[in-house]
């Protein structure tokens, strides 16, 4: 036959009929049917009923049965006409079904509408299918809640977020109700309840525990619907598993806002919490304190222990600071070796002693890193709300003051604020400013005093003194400003300048043609500690072209101990200075410092240990191989009167005979000093009763002025 079913679209048709006079397409039967379903899929399968073999109706069901023939649209074929042969056709997934005798031009537009009808439900089961995916993927289930006849309809991923069997599981409000939290049930009840209420949709995050008892986070979205009459019928809504993001905020809050080494709260939170416990404390007219401790000796041990024995002894510090506070307190770590502490509702300040005094104790317990014993000591500022501050920021300010001046009394201990410690810390911070810009602005200068032989009668050297020329307070003098020009570092620049200056100086007189004498200069333990005192010197020379062997620096005995421990080297006799190596025991840092001053020995600058005397070891200082000269403090010099001399003095300067040192004693004011000294055998001498000291160009009279008095009849 030569019936065309659809001549302007390209689509496949598949006719299955035993009837020659109407068969347009391939196959006679159905097991040719669902043979040729193997190699092509059509769009239309027109199927007659009465087939030889199987009928059309199972032919039909295994077409939908077959996997590419789920979507296909099958039109049956039949001549009869009666309802039950409609219905069987339809019960076996028929698409729809037409009679016999064909009218083929009904047929084609019938083909061409089940086609369109077929290409829309297909598209629909796609996107069902892809919307289906995405669920999956977000973990998001939808909800309907007919309220009217309380049935709830969820999606498949509702039902695999929720763990229930669709097939098991009866889906009412109550039963949405259930999987919820106990402690979360009312809030969500209230707020679904509110929104049908309001006519508003809702959205609100809540925990759900599933039958296993595994609870789990989700967030609920929903819509209120309302019917034709405008009665709120029905709730539509989303649920999405936000475990996993809710784990990963809580990781994320944890990190910001909590020590990643021993779990304590952090800088963020502490201030948060401290804020918080000073409002209530406005409220409630109590008291809170801030405690700020800080570890004394913590760079020692990550010096000499590491830095993984350095973290052990931090998260110990962190247990015993929880174990002597009240639960209610908060412990912070703000970083390095700095601690703070927030309690709340302190009823006097004697609590707050007894507790500092409490942590004081706990740290006089020795701490077991890596199997070793470790002394540790810490230094605690305290400031008090509402004595001392008003607000969050001031308070951990104050505590923070509280805590450098327990520092600088002698460590190991604890300090209230006091209004006066803010006065001196204001104080040091002008003066660290203006200290920079007097460095800027060219306002230091130097003064020299001259040092004279005791034999020979003739200088031998001068000493550089720094003198700042203030443009609003004069002149001041270095015991004001240098202490905080080392505690802030800027004795490194400033101990540049002064090397430099001292230096071109010197160089400046013997091109005035004066003998070449040494120059002596302080150095800092912290220039040690902060600068390679080697290099800097070492370009001194190149700049200013001086012979190393003119310069001289002076160290004094407190810089001396805290730079490295004395250490018993043997000194070879007649030859001062003789390096020889350090002791066994002493450490890395002991090794570095003496091989700087051995260094610097050998390049042929002399070493001073100035202020002989004042430290707490005296004579065992001695014994370093790289000592050239020892300096005696004033006060044993001011010791001397014409009544007695100082046998303190006699002890030096016989042991440093001993050990081929030379010896010169500062702060000669009186005729009896300088003759009980002379008498002594100090080898050279320096005070006011010889010369004080002077800017350089009053300091040429030295290089000329007889000092015969110093010879011995």
């Amino acid at each position: 036959m030569n019936h065309t079913v659809e001549q302007n679209e390209n689509k496949q048709v598949l006719v299955v009929d035993d009837d020659t006079t109407i068969r347009v397409a391939e196959a006679a039967d159905g097991e040719a049917a669902l043979t040729m379903l193997a190699d092509i899929l059509p769009d239309v399968i027109l199927l007659d009923v009465m087939l030889p073999g199987i009928d059309g109706f199972t032919v039909c069901r295994q077409i939908r049965n077959h996997p590419d023939g789920k979507y296909v649209a099958v039109l049956m074929m039949t001549g009869l006409d009666d309802v039950v042969s409609i219905k069987q056709a339809y019960s076996v997934g028929a698409t729809d079904f037409i009679t016999k005798p064909i009218n083929w031009r009904i047929l084609g537009y019938r083909v061409n509408y089940m086609h369109r009808a077929n290409q829309a439900f297909q598209e629909l089961s796609k996107n069902r299918a892809q919307l289906l995916s995405a669920q999956k993927i977000a973990h998001l289930g939808s909800w309907d809640w007919d309220r009217v006849n309380d049935k709830f309809r969820w999606s498949s991923e509702l039902y695999h977020i929720f763990a229930l069997d669709p097939a098991t599981c009866t889906g009412t409000y109550d039963t949405f109700i259930g999987i919820i939290h106990p402690l979360e049930k009312e809030r969500v009840k209230m707020t679904i309840e509110e929104a049908v209420g309001s006519q508003q949709p809702f959205r609100l995050d809540y925990k759900i525990v599933l039958a296993d008892g595994t609870e789990r986070f989700v967030s609920t979205e929903g819509q209120p619907v309302s019917d034709r009459q405008g009665r709120f019928v029905r709730v539509t809504g989303t649920v999405q598993d936000i475990t996993e993001r809710k784990q990963a905020e809580v990781q994320i809050r944890s990190l910001a806002l909590y020590d990643n080494l021993t779990g304590l709260p952090n800088r963020i939170l502490f201030y948060d919490r401290l804020e918080q416990a000073v409002r209530q404390a406005v409220r409630q007219h109590s008291m809170v304190a801030v405690m700020f401790i800080d570890l004394d000796q913590f760079k020692d041990i990550n010096d000499s222990m590491g830095h993984n024995a350095g973290d052990m002894l931090l998260r110990e510090v962190g247990q015993r600071l929880l174990s002597v506070t009240r639960s209610t307190d908060t412990v912070a770590r703000l970083g390095g070796d700095e601690f703070t502490l927030c309690l709340q509702n302190v009823p006097s300040l004697d609590v707050i002693c007894t507790l500092a005094q409490k942590l004081m104790d706990t740290f006089s317990e020795p701490f077991t890193l890596e199997s070793k014993i470790i002394f540790v000591t810490a230094s605690i500022g305290v400031a008090v709300y509402p004595n001392d501050a008003g607000n969050a920021d001031d308070l951990l300010k104050q505590a923070d003051t509280a805590m450098y001046f327990a520092k600088e009394q002698g460590k190991n201990n604890y300090k209230l604020f006091s209004p006066e410690m803010q006065i001196e810390t204001d104080t040091r911070l002008t003066l660290q400013s203006e200290i920079r810009l007097a460095l800027e602005r060219n306002e230091f200068c130097l003064h020299y005093q001259p040092q004279f032989d005791t034999l020979t009668g003739k200088l031998k050297g001068m000493e550089a003194l720094i003198r700042w020329k203030h443009p609003d307070k004069g002149v001041v003098f270095p015991n004001t400003f240098i202490p905080v020009a080392e505690a802030t570092g800027l004795i490194v620049p400033l101990g540049k300048w002064i090397l430099s200056e001292a230096c071109r100086q010197n160089v400046a007189w013997q091109a005035m043609g004066y003998e070449p004498i040494k120059i002596a200069v302080n150095i800092s333990a912290v220039q040690f500690k902060r600068s390679n005192i080697v290099d800097t010197i070492r370009r001194v020379f190149e700049c200013t072209g001086m012979a190393p062997h003119l310069l001289q620096i002076e160290i004094t005995e407190s810089s001396l101990m805290q730079l490295a421990k004395p250490i018993v080297v043997p000194r070879t006799k007649g030859q001062p200075g003789s390096p020889e190596a350090p002791s066994p025991q002493a450490t890395e840092e002991d090794d570095s410092i003496i091989n700087t001053l051995d260094t610097l020995q050998k390049m042929g600058v002399s070493i001073a240990l100035d202020d002989f005397g004042t430290g707490y070891s005296l004579l065992s200082h001695l014994c370093y191989s790289f000592i050239d000269v020892i300096k005696i403090d004033r006060r044993f010099v001011w010791a001397i009167n014409a009544w007695e001399g100082s046998e303190i003095i006699s002890t030096i300067i016989e042991t440093s005979k001993k050990l081929s040192l030379q010896v010169t004693a500062e702060g000669v004011e009186t005729e009896y000093q300088k003759t009980y000294l002379l008498k002594e055998g100090c080898h050279e001498v320096q005070g006011y009763l010889i010369g004080k000291p002077s800017p350089a160009e009053d300091c040429v009279k030295y290089f000329t002025q007889e000092q015969e008095q110093f010879v011995k009849e």
